[in-house]
């Protein structure tokens, strides 16, 4: 009996279950290939993200360096403007000095 038992359940799994879980194994190994397309996608887009997220750091510590520059030239321009205001005052008071020197020689 234990004999007849045991063909009978070799039988029911060979005719009925083997085919079954080969066909889960074979639709599991088809997901496995599409899973690993999918995490070659998202690894590629991950190393895209990557590569700008650097991008815009260098480009950000780009624009802080030449809005320094021009904040700096800013800077030199009005050291430029004061100078050559306190220029222009020293010539008017150098063209007073002048004038007045030309009216007591000519006195």
């Amino acid at each position: 009996m234990e004999k007849v038992l045991a063909d009978a359940l070799l039988n029911f799994y060979q005719k009925m279950l083997k085919p079954e879980f080969d066909s889960i194994k074979g639709k599991l190994a088809e997901q496995d290939e599409r899973f690993s397309v999918v995490l070659g996608h998202l690894d590629s887009i991950y190393n895209r993200i990557g590569r700008l997220e650097d991008e815009s750091l260098t480009m950000n510590n780009r624009l802080k360096r030449i809005e320094a520059s021009i904040e700096l030239g800013d800077s030199k321009r009005s050291d430029l403007d004061k100078s050559v205001k306190d220029m222009k005052v020293q010539l008017a008071n150098l063209q007073s000095r002048i004038e007045s020197v030309e009216r007591q020689l000519s006195a």
